[in-house]
């Protein structure tokens, strides 16, 4: 790669809620560990000299900071993993470019809502109604810095198995290390996301059991939920084999729009027996993932580990753009389940040559390494290979 000085560096400003951001990072760590940018990652709370105070005092929530540097030049961007872009922070006002997992274009584009499912009335709309219109009216002036990102990725927790020796070695070394520098040795948990990933390829092969395995709570529209759950339900009267549990939360008055709480009393609701412990794995042996609307028109990382793992998938109609064509991983009913059957049945058949084309196109553009490389193209100004703004 020839003078490691002339590479890209990047400075991942790290932040104790940044796990919904974590497959970028990865994907950063990798292009590192290739020798194709340097990687520092320091603590935000230690950045006071190269970060504004507005930033290093920021209560960060699933958000963080980077800044890139190549031929003299310095950018700052953030990456938004909230759910929703009902949900974009004031950090807007302090980089140069904003990349968020849920880039609605007729949000940041068209400044409209135009989110609405067909159950919802009036009264279930209008509180996000008005949550647009508060965004727009307070950062709508900086929209032109918000730019689409991959979507949230699986959760990527570190599961190295170290014993009490090789523990007790990690902490000296990082005592060590503070006496010299304020950053932070990221290639451990770069070890333990590379096994995380390992263990969503070992899942692609896993001989199905089962056509859905559903796991969900009542959170972001609770009779949507009821509603889905209850199409599992006479799914599996109808021969589908279904395992699917939907658990009760306490509904906030903005999610119930006109309609009464549901009944705690009425859960969980269960198909097919329920899912039981390690909804991933038993996930990963169905035929279909099928997942309601995420966290109040948002995405879900859940979504992201079926592609991952190769799972055709319907949801609700999406109305993000990634950096990529999502067409071929993401299939979307009506919006109101009334059609979910007649969607099902031709993906249900097993069709090996239709996952193969699923999982390389998901490597190729959603893989850790392929998102790293879009962040670090966006950031230099480049154009990613296969990047599409449709």
């Amino acid at each position: 790669m020839g003078d490691g000085r002339r590479l890209p560096r990047v400075t991942w400003y790290r932040n104790g809620h940044e796990q919904s951001v974590q497959l970028h990072k990865f994907g950063l760590m990798q292009l590192a560990a290739a020798g194709r940018i340097t990687l520092r990652e320091l603590p935000v709370t230690a950045a006071a000299a190269e970060l504004p105070p507005e930033l290093v005092a920021h209560p960060w929530r699933r958000l963080v900071v980077i800044a890139v540097e190549h031929g003299g030049e310095r950018m700052l961007a953030a990456i938004d993993g909230e759910d929703s872009p009902f949900q974009l922070s004031d950090v807007l006002r302090h980089v140069d470019r904003y990349f968020t997992c849920t880039y609605a274009p007729c949000v940041y584009e068209e400044r409209r809502f135009g989110f609405a499912l067909p159950w919802q009335t009036d009264a279930e709309r209008r509180p996000y109604v008005e949550w647009q219109e508060r965004v727009t009216d307070r950062l709508g002036h900086l929209f032109h810095r918000v730019r689409p990102t991959a979507p949230i990725g699986p959760a990527l927790p570190d599961i190295r198995q170290s014993d009490w020796l090789m523990t007790r070695l990690g902490h000296l070394r990082t005592k060590v290390r503070r006496r010299f520098t304020d950053t932070i040795d990221w290639r451990p948990q770069l070890l333990g996301f590379e096994a995380r990933w390992s263990q969503l390829r070992q899942w692609r092969t896993l001989p199905p059991t089962a056509d859905i395995v559903l796991k969900d709570s009542l959170w972001g529209w609770p009779r949507h939920r009821i509603a889905l759950h209850r199409a599992l339900a006479q799914l599996a009267a109808d021969g589908w084999t279904v395992k699917a549990e939907l658990h009760h939360r306490q509904a906030e008055p903005y999610e119930l729009g006109d309609q009464p709480p549901p009944d705690p009393a009425a859960f969980p609701m269960l198909v097919g027996g329920g899912v039981g412990p390690g909804y991933e794995t038993a996930l990963a042996a169905s035929r279909v993932g099928v997942f309601a609307t995420g966290f109040h028109y948002g995405w879900r990382n859940i979504v992201t580990l079926a592609w991952a793992i190769g799972l055709p998938v319907l949801c609700d109609p999406i109305p993000y753009r990634f950096p990529f064509d999502h067409r071929p991983l993401l299939g979307a009913t009506d919006g109101d389940w009334n059609d979910l059957e007649a969607r099902l049945r031709p993906l249900a058949t097993p069709d090996p040559a239709a996952r193969q084309r699923r999982l390389e196109h998901f490597d190729a553009v959603c893989s850790p390494l392929a998102v790293g490389q879009q962040l670090l193209n966006d950031c230099l100004g480049r154009r990613s290979e296969g990047q599409t703004g449709d």
